[in-house]
């Protein structure tokens, strides 16, 4: 959503706010298509005595791999922003937490959200916290199944040890 710094200046509230979905089910983060469903923004840009903020909230769900056991589940996540917007052009390229430099007169809102989202998305997520994962040898859910594999390995350097003490 574009939106025009100078006529937010020029408006008798002086603030504008929004609310619009945005759909990035074809962006490739962490090498799996997360956004299944689109994403819901709201939020409000203000000038106040020339300081203007940006404040916005993002709901959506991600649909992600547990990193051990490769079960697909959903992660639902709401995400808070807040920004300074600078206009000025020298400041342009410049990167500070919490600002976002504009270089124009007009913001685009997307620019400020989608980056913030992506960012925040981890790189890896377990389906529950005592996630088994899967057997390295058979590849069976550990979760679902036990497997009878051999689980104690033996460094090859010392196997000859070994044929000693079973002696």
């Amino acid at each position: 959503m574009l939106i025009s710094l100078k006529s937010l200046a020029q408006s008798q509230t002086r603030s504008k706010s929004f609310e619009y979905s945005i759909d990035l089910s074809g962006e490739n983060v962490n090498y799996e298509f997360p956004f299944q469903a689109p994403i819901k923004v709201s939020g409000v840009i203000e000038d106040r005595a020339g300081v203007v903020t940006f404040d916005a909230k993002a709901e959506f769900t991600l649909t992600v791999h547990c990193a051990r056991c490769m079960k697909e589940f959903t992660v639902d996540k709401t995400q808070e922003m807040h920004y300074l917007i600078s206009t000025e052009s020298e400041d342009e390229g410049q990167e500070t937490e919490g600002m976002y430099y504009a270089g124009s007169e007009e913001i685009e809102t997307d620019d400020i959200i989608v980056p913030d989202i992506i960012m925040d998305i981890d790189i890896a997520y377990l389906c529950k916290e005592d996630c088994k994962g899967l057997c390295p040898k058979c590849g069976c859910d550990l979760n679902e199944t036990t497997c009878s594999c051999e689980t104690r390995e033996i460094d090859p350097r010392l196997a000859k040890l070994a044929e000693l003490l079973k002696k």
